[in-house]
């Protein structure tokens, strides 16, 4: 989903929680470091890490209507030196691979046509019955 991290080591290896560190390795061969600080199992996760001079906030928070919609909100926001000038040219790239994964993840729970000879052609399955918003994907710096 997310195509611009090559992958993503918990350490110690077990579940998430709050304390949690892990590092984050990137395609463009960068890595980051960063460390879970709230976690809500199914509703909320908060890591903090650092990029150049920066400090950065990614917040995920997951939320069903009473239609059952669920909806992701992304907050990411930054402080430090540079925050005014290297932290726009960051929140560009970072929204772009959102936008990116989002796309990716919607096309995740869509519902997906049965092969013919697994009980029909015409029928399809659906992973869930939720459809996934692409809401508040809000890439702002400054806090």
């Amino acid at each position: 989903m997310a195509r611009h991290l090559a992958s993503v080591q918990v350490s110690p290896p077990r579940p998430i929680r709050p304390g949690s560190r892990a590092t984050l390795r990137l395609r463009n061969r960068t890595k980051a470091k960063v460390r879970v600080t709230e976690f809500q199992d199914g509703r909320r996760l908060r890591w903090e890490g650092s990029f150049l001079w920066l400090g950065l906030g990614y917040d995920h928070l997951v939320t069903t209507d009473n239609t059952g919609r669920v909806r992701i909100t992304f907050t990411v926001d930054g402080a430090g030196v540079g925050v005014n000038t290297i932290g726009l040219l960051f929140a560009s790239i970072y929204a772009r691979n959102l936008d990116r994964a989002t796309s990716r993840l919607q096309a995740l729970r869509r519902p997906v046509p049965l092969q013919p000879g697994l009980g029909g052609s015409d029928a399809s399955i659906g992973r869930d019955d939720h459809e996934l918003a692409s809401g508040g994907a809000g890439v702002g710096l400054g806090r």
